[in-house]
């Protein structure tokens, strides 16, 4: 995104969203694949259905092609969505990635025990860790959220917060494209159902180390 398209708005334009340019990717997920700031593209079965985009586990996932807005440096970032599973995973399943073997940068997930996970290549090294605080309920619609603020990683799911990790470096830069549901390359893909998904670049998007209320749903796209 272009230095004019990142201050426009907060030189007089105006947004129902405060971070609105800061966002670089808007996706409800909750008609069809549809975002403002880019393109998606499905596979395998996945499908948006009854306002979720569905995932069965099989290589069901949706992908958009690398691009600068995903190139996070040592800015603060977000990656938030919401989510819903109906069991503790049998393995630890990505929601988003810009990740595969050989090609590591980010892999925001979830693990065994239902808590989010955080792996990120930061500074020429590789960080692998898992939150304690807060599991994933069942069944349930539930706002879950990665972000960054100066060297704190974050990680909040349904507003509670806990910081897993503070560590100085810029995230990996990879070719890899970004994917909602799997690895970047389709692989340990994730099953339930997810909508609303964002990214911020320059911004948590009002985000701290306290505990917060969740967005609402559907997430303004303007």
């Amino acid at each position: 995104m272009s230095i004019l398209g990142h201050y426009g708005l907060l030189l007089g334009q105006t947004s129902d969203d405060p971070y609105a340019a800061y966002r670089v990717t808007i996706a409800n997920l909750n008609v069809d694949l549809s975002d403002p700031k880019r393109t998606w593209t499905a596979h395998g079965d996945a499908a948006v259905s009854g306002g979720w985009l569905t995932l069965d586990g099989t290589g069901d996932y949706i992908d958009t092609p690398e691009s600068e807005d995903f190139d996070f440096g040592t800015g603060d970032f977000c990656w938030e969505a919401f989510a819903t599973i109906s069991a503790s995973p049998g393995g630890y399943v990505p929601v988003i990635a810009k990740w595969k073997t050989g090609a590591l940068s980010y892999y925001l997930g979830i693990n065994t025990t239902r808590h989010l996970c955080l792996f990120a290549r930061v500074g020429g090294g590789n960080y692998f860790v898992d939150a304690t605080t807060t599991a994933i309920p069942v069944d349930t619609d539930t706002h879950l959220a990665w972000y960054r603020i100066g060297n704190d990683f974050y990680v909040a799911v349904g507003g509670v917060v806990q910081s897993i990790l503070s560590q100085a470096g810029a995230i990996e830069n990879t070719s890899q494209p970004v994917s909602v549901g799997a690895q970047s390359d389709g692989s340990n893909p994730f099953t339930g159902l997810i909508r609303g998904v964002r990214a911020t670049k320059g911004s948590s998007g009002g985000y701290g180390a306290s505990n917060f209320t969740p967005p609402s749903f559907p997430l303004p796209t303007s």
